[in-house]
């Protein structure tokens, strides 16, 4: 017996003299609670568990206890631990599983508590796929969005935008991109383009501050029918003379694109610039227009790019397989192939597939 007790006394001192690193990465890897537990194998290991700089809490449901208790309990974990935390905290995960939480002052809190801590990601998760929101990725139907103290946020992507039409606001596009200095990718549905423009007679050609870190910027579910979003499209491509890759993906919903003869489509206005000796897109290399149809349009887009852009090196075209035939699609890279290059190195890819075209 006395030799079995001083073989676990040593396993036990070779697990707490682990080295640091090792002990944090191992903790990293675990769920905050199950963290939690481990410290009590040592204070040196309860120590560095009071420092790891990733928390990551999950709600369960349970059928047998009431919603608003279980919620109380969890919210009272995560104080607790934000309480006794005395490192910098720069990834943190808060998510309600089955449980439908309406801590919209708890969770404020907890973001301006994180502000002071280095933190990088934040990750809030709600149990609908319909109000869920991801790393500044928002989902759901929103009464406005507004970036406040956020100097370093890097990348935005709003997407499946939902504005709740009941509640009357007058959103600012220049307010909302002044917000965001340091950005460097900026994703975003159509419909959102249409919520920031919304406040404007006559959307701004270019933002008063220009986005010089914006490199990436994609727009889905895009139509051509509606001058102010189209405008908004511009505005963000003249104020970002840095970019790097650009990307529009169309909106495979329609049956046929939302054209209209009296809106001057994306390529006039970009003309009008460009013209207007602008130098746009002097930097961009990447171009990829997803679920074309094989209209007029698409192909004026991609002319004018190819045209334009002096350090392009690909061109991604994907087609919409439901509207664009075998027959329509010779033609339209046909078409799109004879058209001039402003840079030699640039190569149209045409692929079925987004897995095709990352081969």
């Amino acid at each position: 017996v006395a030799g079995m007790n001083g073989m676990c006394e040593a396993s036990a001192d070779r697990i707490t003299n682990l080295p640091v690193e090792v002990i944090q990465r191992i903790q990293l890897l675990l769920p905050t609670r199950r963290a939690a537990q481990m410290a009590t194998l040592s204070t040196k290991w309860r120590r560095h568990w009071r420092s790891i700089p990733q928390l990551k809490f999950f709600a369960a449901n349970s059928a047998d206890q009431d919603e608003m208790m279980m919620m109380n309990k969890f919210m009272f974990t995560v104080y607790k631990v934000l309480l006794l935390h005395d490192g910098p905290i720069t990834n943190f995960k808060l998510a309600f599983g089955g449980l439908s939480p309406c801590l919209h002052n708890e969770i404020d809190q907890i973001i301006i508590y994180l502000s002071d801590r280095g933190l990088r990601e934040f990750t809030l998760s709600f149990p609908s796929p319909d109000s869920v929101i991801y790393n500044f990725n928002f989902y759901g139907e929103f009464q406005r969005i507004c970036f406040k103290g956020t100097p370093r946020l890097k990348e935005v992507t709003i997407f499946d935008y939902k504005h709740n039409e009941n509640v009357e606001t007058t959103p600012d596009m220049v307010a909302f991109f002044a917000s965001l200095p340091t950005l460097q990718r900026f994703s975003a549905d159509f419909k959102f383009l249409e919520y920031l423009a919304a406040g404007y007679n006559n959307v701004p050609t270019k933002l008063p501050a220009p986005l010089h870190k914006l490199k990436f910027l994609q727009i889905c579910n895009f139509d051509f029918g509606s001058l102010r979003n189209v405008r908004a499209i511009v505005c963000l491509i003249m104020s970002s003379p840095n970019l790097f890759e650009l990307k529009i993906q169309m909106d495979t919903e329609l049956n046929q694109p939302a054209t209209n003869d009296a809106v001057p489509s994306l390529v006039t206005l970009l003309e009008a610039e460009h013209c207007g000796g602008s130098g746009l897109l002097q930097r961009l290399k990447v171009l990829e227009v997803a679920y074309v149809r094989g209209t007029q349009v698409e192909l004026e887009l991609v002319r004018f790019i190819l045209a334009t852009a002096p350090l392009l090196e690909r061109v991604h075209i994907l087609p919409c397989r439901r509207k664009l035939k075998l027959r329509k699609a010779f033609k339209f890279i046909k078409t799109m192939m004879q058209y001039k290059r402003a840079s030699k190195e640039a190569e149209v890819i045409y692929a079925e597939t987004y897995s095709a075209l990352r081969r």
